[in-house]
């Protein structure tokens, strides 16, 4: 209609209804309604049973089905018995016909009347037939304490709760611990105590309650051995992806405890004392572990781990373990290994430092229509644009952890149209936007993307279709990540029909797009969002760090130029071990590798020596004085002193420097040799021989 009122235009549908004759015979509902098996009630007809709030009835019900080849179930989208009888039991027996056996204690609180349906079908084509057993429970209000029994350690207490009355007054059986308020026993008569007692202890509740079941009920506080259950991490802080180790120690330790962790995202085992966390998305998570006693008491203790939004580098000291010699230098290579970028953004270059991997982001849940929408090769409008945006839990959880985008691609299952889109053309970009909102909008396209692919014109086919970046795109991993696609309108393109790309459905809007005749879509800002995404082929590999993303410390810091740059010279004079921290310049993640470099300072030379003959025969007033020399690489040396005849050691000396000498004294005649060795290795022989005179 115009604006006054006059009919414009009309759509009309024609719907259409066909009328078939079933050869079907529905399922016969259960002919003795349902039968009272076991329990505290009382059936009072085929569809009822009556009972105290409290206590407990088993009973069944059994379908069949004269067309012997159908399989009878529990239609689970319009039975209620799952969701009315709460901590019910309930199985079943047989499919034709079919038993089903329900167990139900009724808690405290529950209405004066509960209703259940049953409904089977049996599964017949196309039409099935099914049938519904009603369960009619009347509940007569009963006094009753939750929880019936309790179990407590060491400083805990037991909250009790008694409803079916107003007034509620307690005692024990004889032989536990005496109600004294205010010490054991938070109140009395009330409804809600807490009671802490010493021993093992059944308590009694007596109300006011007229005209119901029962007045008076029992529940059963056990008080077992006390333990200390105590949780500590490997680190309070770590960097994504990096394990951190839980570890739950118990005092006293005995056998029999169980662990229970929440939440249970990322933990390699929740029911161990000592998982490991692996966690891919920053921010803080605080654990809680449940220890459960041998003796049934509970307990539980938390730790907090904090998660930076940043990855540690992966080094590797590219130069090998090195034997040189005394007075040469190293040129150290560093390689920062395959990264994740710090930031999204342009790559620098569009190759790989290592294999690039292909992988699928998305389970086919269904497809587009040759005129529905979103389709990544769509022609049932003249052009479009979509955004199509990927969550980092979703990317981390196909194995993409962050790195360099290169190829992206759709499979085509159907080509319906055109098979050449016109100026086609992609960017990508992060965001912090988790899905997109629903219409009305105003400008939900996300903006400031990067323009990977620059218009052309695609031709498709039928298979995966590979779009080869003209700009390779850097994903941080850690950042949602946006692919918005479009082609340029002009008036002399028609529309055709959609191709047809299998897509996953999301849990959020994961797809956003535009489509029109008359209206070039690559600028537009506004259109439709949906849930179903296309699936995805991503072409990814690591990307090659920034050099100056990171913060270089090498030791020890002797005998390097310099000790906090990617790659040194080292030009060590004795064995040394040079350690390299590399640590990010924005989370203070960090790796280590070492380096093993070994000295050989071949000028090493005998010491200058000076001996002193014994004077008489037999004489043991000889001595021997040696002076090392000391050169450049030889600055420390070591001595051992034997007797050359026998071998046997006389004397050792360790580590004499600059200025210092080394004697043996106090020998007679013979021949002696003085083994020299130096801090690079390097040793020396001298062999020296003592006189005595003849004897007169």
């Amino acid at each position: 209609y115009d604006a006054n009122g006059n009919l414009t235009g009309s759509i009309m549908h024609d719907f259409q209804f066909e009328v078939i004759t079933c050869t079907n015979i529905t399922p016969s509902p259960p002919a003795a309604g349902i039968v009272l098996t076991s329990g505290t009630a009382t059936q009072q007809g085929p569809n009822t049973i009556e009972l105290c709030e409290g206590s407990t009835a088993c009973f069944s019900m059994t379908f069949s089905d004269v067309n012997a080849a159908n399989i009878l179930t529990i239609d689970t989208s319009t039975s209620n018995i799952f969701t009315v009888f709460p901590g019910a039991s309930i199985t079943t027996t047989g499919t034709n016909p079919l038993q089903i056996d329900i167990c139900w204690t009724v808690p405290a609180g529950s209405p004066p009347q509960v209703i259940a349906t049953v409904t089977v079908q049996d599964g017949a084509c196309p039409i099935e037939g099914s049938a519904t057993q009603v369960a009619v429970f009347n509940v007569v209000t009963s006094t009753v304490i939750t929880p019936p029994v309790t179990t407590i350690c060491g400083g805990q207490v037991a909250n009790l709760s008694a409803s079916g009355g107003s007034v509620f007054n307690w005692s024990i059986v004889p032989g536990g611990s005496p109600i004294a308020v205010g010490t054991n026993f938070t109140c009395n008569p009330c409804a809600n105590p807490t009671a802490s007692p010493a021993t093992t202890t059944q308590y009694i509740v007596t109300s006011n309650l007229s005209g119901g079941c029962d007045n008076v009920d029992t529940a059963l506080v056990i008080v077992v051995p006390d333990f200390t259950p105590t949780v500590t991490q490997s680190t309070p802080s770590a960097c994504l992806f990096d394990p951190i180790q839980l570890n739950t120690t118990v005092v006293p330790m005995a056998s029999g405890y169980s662990y229970s962790w929440t939440p249970t995202a990322y933990l390699s085992a929740t029911n161990i004392p000592n998982p490991i966390a692996n966690i891919t998305v920053p921010g803080s998570y605080t654990y809680t572990v449940t220890v459960t006693s041998p003796n049934g008491c509970v307990k539980t203790d938390s730790v907090t781990i904090t998660i930076m939004p940043f990855v540690a580098p992966s080094v590797n000291i590219l130069t090998p373990d090195s034997l040189m010699m005394c007075g040469d230098s190293i040129a150290v290579v560093l390689d920062l290994g395959g990264g994740i970028p710090a930031i999204c953004g342009p790559s620098p270059t569009n190759t790989c430092s290592q294999p690039p991997t292909n992988t699928l982001v998305g389970t086919p849940t269904g497809s587009n229509t040759n005129t529905g929408w979103p389709a990544p090769y769509g022609n049932w409008y003249a052009n479009a644009k979509h955004q199509f945006l990927y969550t980092a839990a979703e990317l981390n959880a196909m194995g993409i952890m962050g790195g360099k985008i290169t190829e992206i691609a759709w499979e085509v299952t159907a080509i319906n149209g055109t098979t050449t889109y016109n100026s086609y053309q992609m960017k990508m970009g992060c965001t912090s936007t988790s899905s997109y909102p629903l219409p009305p909008l105003s400008a939900p396209f996300e903006t400031g993307l990067t323009q990977v692919l620059n218009p052309t014109n695609v031709n498709v086919a039928i298979g995966m279709n590979v779009h080869v970046l003209d700009v390779a795109y850097e994903w941080d991993g850690i950042s949602n990540l946006v692919i918005e696609i479009c082609y340029v309108w002009s008036a002399q393109y028609s529309y055709t029909y959609n191709c047809i790309t299998p897509w996953t459905t999301t849990a959020f809007n994961s797809s956003f797009y535009f489509y029109s005749d008359g209206t070039p879509a690559c600028p537009e800002l506004s259109g439709t969002s949906s849930t179903k995404r296309p699936v995805t082929r991503f072409t990814w590999c690591p990307t090659i760090p920034d050099p100056a993303s990171f913060n270089y410390a090498w030791t020890p810091n002797v005998n390097i130029l310099t000790s906090t740059m990617q790659n040194p010279t080292v030009y060590p004079s004795v064995p040394t071990s040079y350690i390299v921290t590399v640590t990010d310049t924005g989370g203070n993640c960090s790796d280590t590798d070492t380096l093993n470099v070994f000295v050989l300072c071949g000028a090493c030379y005998q010491p200058a020596i000076t001996i002193t003959n014994p004077t008489c025969k037999d004489g043991t007033n000889g001595s021997i004085v040696i002076n090392p020399t000391f050169t450049f690489g030889s600055e420390m040396q070591s001595f051992t002193w034997k007797d050359s005849l026998t071998g046997v050691v006389l004397q050792t000396t360790l580590n004499l420097t600059a200025g210092m000498q080394d004697s043996l004294t106090n020998i007679g005649a013979g021949a002696y040799t003085i083994t020299m060795i130096d801090s690079s290795g390097c040793s020396q022989d001298t062999t020296i021989w003592l006189t005595e005179p003849d004897s007169v």
